[in-house]
Formats: structure tokens, sequence, C-alpha cells
């Protein structure tokens, strides 16, 4: 399954521009998911002013290392470039900028140079593998830029395979070269690392990852969806060690309930942003993030119902996602529920047994960041909100063999005339949910989404801020 070019041109892959004046780069950011989430092999959007003294469009691939008068630097590597304005370049992060493995990351200078010298160099974090999954609307949140295997755009999701575009998934094998296109016949160049997609919370089939056949650093993820879904609509990719952002595909919403309400809100990191060293986003100073959320949902379940659920996650860096899942099954009048939920020691704050190694973000220089001793955070490093968010999630009732998560269930029966609600007052018990993941060094600004959904349907989502130290 080839990619065509005139489909990613057509569907408008490159960013547009901006106004302003100066030469000042102002930001980096993933061109696909607008955050500072980069890795070698990804192409990026700088931001800034007097970046170029002209717009240039790049009129054929591979693409050149200057455009007009335009040339960018990445790590002192010619950057290939595809477009050019005063306020903004489209860049690919050279594959050479770095050469990363686990959790590692490379701080290295981004410069832009102009017939009237060279920017000031504007520092990024590379890390192995930063994912992220075009979009419809152009801004890396919303619906996912998906098509059918003829590369027409998919209008509803069903069994057969679909085709998204990427960009970040890291390194391939073949080894990539910046200045080469994907390859067009075997060996193509494959993502050399392990590559997760999930389509409404169930685990869909990758058929393809790697770079797209003829393009230069777009990445092609040939996908066949999974037979059933609990999550509605929501979209998700891990690459290594990495997830990117949360997403959607058109997949339609169950007919079994009506008087459907709801919300969703995190706990930690909180989507009410609080005062903080950052002042507009929590700051996390430790690589074992809590991620923990609420969420209230009532329905009516409607006569001849389907068995369905209610699904709650959160999506965030942290390499894993915690997850509510209620299960209705109208024909037993009973529900069934499941919820990640950290384990009696990790909430001692104590890691000996997470199975992944705790680092003070505090000591972090370059690639090298200081364990804590024993797998164990002091409480007195822990911030309030965390402590008060994990007090409020439900205890484990299954037995953890490792790990910093186990498992919390739950069962009931549908009350008489099959009116479901569950807040704060009934089914209290269910409100909350989180769980302990591996966060991974990149400092900056990051985001936690939270989603709910009923019956496929996405009833509330919401987005938490949080700054990674420095």
């Amino acid at each position: 399954m080839l990619l065509r070019s005139s489909a990613v041109c057509a569907a408008g892959i490159f960013l547009c521009t901006v106004s302003g004046n100066g030469q000042t780069i102002q930001a980096v950011l993933n061109s696909a998911s607008y955050t500072t989430s980069l890795a070698p092999g990804t192409w990026a959007a700088i931001f800034g002013t007097g970046l170029a003294p002209f717009t240039a469009v790049a009129q054929s691939v591979p693409f050149a290392a200057v455009l007009g008068t335009v040339s960018v630097t990445v790590a002192g590597i010619p950057a290939p470039l595809s477009y050019v304005s005063a306020t903004q370049i489209n860049a690919l992060i050279p594959f050479e900028a770095a050469n990363l493995t686990g959790l590692q990351t490379a701080v290295v200078p981004v410069v832009v140079t102009t017939p009237i010298g060279a920017s000031s160099p504007f520092t990024i974090t590379l890390a192995r593998n930063a994912p992220a999954i075009y979009t419809k609307n152009f801004s890396g949140s919303g619906a996912a830029l998906a098509f059918d295997v003829n590369f027409n755009p998919i209008k509803t999701l069903g069994t057969a395979p679909i085709v998204l575009y990427a960009t970040g998934l890291g390194p391939t094998s073949p080894v990539a070269s910046t200045g080469s296109l994907g390859a067009g016949t075997d060996p193509l160049n494959r993502v050399q690392d392990a590559v997760s997609v999930s389509i409404g919370g169930s685990s869909a089939f990758v058929l393809y990852a790697g770079l797209a056949p003829g393009l230069q650093g777009i990445y092609q993820l040939n996908i066949m969806p999974p037979a059933s879904i609990s999550l509605g609509n929501a979209l998700n990719i891990e690459v290594g060690l990495y997830w990117g952002q949360a997403l959607t595909l058109p997949v339609p919403a169950g007919t079994n309930v009506a008087n459907l309400a709801g919300s969703i809100k995190g706990l930690y990191p909180p989507t009410v942003v609080v005062a903080g060293p950052t002042g507009s986003a929590t700051t996390i100073f430790f690589s074992a993030l809590l991620t923990a959320g609420t969420f209230t949902a009532s329905f009516d379940i409607l006569p001849g119902a389907s068995p369905f659920q209610i699904a709650a996650q959160c999506i965030s860096a942290a390499a894993g996602s915690p997850q509510a899942i209620i299960s209705i099954n109208p024909a037993q009048n009973s529900w069934q529920a499941t919820y990640t939920v950290p384990t009696a020691l990790a909430r001692a704050w104590n890691f000996s047994n997470a199975g992944f190694t705790v680092v003070d973000f505090l000591t972090c220089v370059g690639n090298s960041c200081v364990p804590f001793a024993h797998g164990v955070i002091p409480l007195t490093r822990v911030d309030p909100l965390a402590a008060y968010a994990l007090g409020v999630l439900p205890l484990p009732n299954s037995s953890s063999a490792a790990g910093a998560n186990a498992t919390f269930t739950m069962s009931g029966m549908i009350p008489a005339g099959g009116h479901f609600v569950l807040n704060n007052t009934t089914l209290p018990a269910l409100s909350n949910f989180g769980g302990f993941f591996q966060l991974p060094y990149d400092p900056g600004l990051s985001t936690a989404t939270y989603q709910l959904y009923v019956d496929n349907l996405l009833v509330a989502s919401a987005l938490a801020p949080f700054t990674i130290f420095p």
C-alpha cells in the first residue's frame, strides 16, 4: 500500500503562515501535534519574526536545505525546508541530529540564516521518538487525517484497513537519510521501535509503520481496526516509550441510551490550573507521573439495548494510560466495573516494585538523571494536589505481582427503570480513576487529555497542561 504524494499535499499536511516582523525564533514545535515533542526525523514548525525576507514554497522533493534565501541548521546539520515565510518555517529535523536510545534526550541548537545573518541559537530537546499523527484541522487535535486503501478520506470507520500519516516515529530500518525519500520498494524504511495503535480502547493491528514511500520525513501507518471497541472514537499511538496526542476517528455511536449527560476533569495533573513555578501549569519534578481523573455520567437505557460500556481514560506523555471501564449488560440487568488504580506500595510513593526507575528531574544534566534511592520519593517532594488525588482513588482489590498499578473491580445491578447515574453521591466509588506511569524526561510544556465515552460516544473531554522541570 503506497502513499500518493498528491493525497498528502491535498490534505494540507504542511502548515500555513502567520504575520510578524523581526528576526527571532520564538518556538519550535512538532508540525503534527503542535507540542514541543521532537525527535530526529520530525517535521517541525519554527515560529518567530523576520525568519525570511519573502514567502517561498518548495516545488519538488527531495527538499533542499536552502529555500529562497533561507537555511536552517539543527545541531549544526542543514535541515530540508518545505516552506519559509517571515513568521514560519517548516523544516525536517535531520535524522542525524542525535543518536538516542531508550529515554535518552539531547539538547541541540536551531539556527535560522537569512541574507541579513544568522539568528541566535534556539535550543530544543530531542527524544528518540516524538509520535504525532496529522489531523484534519491542522491544529494537532480532534479528528485524525485518515484514508482508505485507495487514499480517499474515510467517512466512517469500518473493518477495512485505514491509512494514517505521522511524524516523529523515530529510527527506521534500513536507516533513513535526511536528504532521501522513503523507499518505494522493499526493503521499506520500517520503524525500528514497537508501534502500538489503539482505536476505541482496543488494540489495532499495525500492518505497516515506516516512512511513506516517495515522501521525505513523513511516516505512514497502515492499520487494521479492531473487531470491538469500548472507548468510542478514541485514537492513540505509542512508539517506543512515548505516546502521541489523543485524537479521534469517525466511529458510529451506539443506539443504546437516551438523555445522555456526563463530565470529566483532571484531578492530577489538574484541569483547573493552579499557580505554580510556571504561573500557568503544574510542574512535574520526577519521572513517576500520577494521572488521575474524576467523572460523572447519567443516561436512560433504551428498551432492547445491547451490551455497551462507559469508559474514561487519560492520555499523557507517560508510557501508559489509566482507564475506567464499566460494562453494561441490559439483558442481565447488571454492570461490571474494572479500573486502573495504584498499588498499595505506590500509594506510599515507593516504586521499588514498579518495574521502572524513578529519577529526580532536579538532578538532570543532559541525558543523565539521578534515581531516587531504593525507588522511594520523599513525601516532602510530593505535590499536595497529587497527594489529594491519590487519596480519593479506589483501593485495589486484585493482587499485583509487580508494577505500580493494580485493578479495582466492582459490580452491581441496573436501577429499576433503566436510569443509570454515576456521580459523587450515587456510586461515588466509581467516580475516580488513575495510576502511575513512567514519564520521559522531556523538559517543557506537555498536556494530559481526559476523555469520557458512553456507548461509543465522546461525551466530554478536558485538557490539563503540565510542565516537565525545568
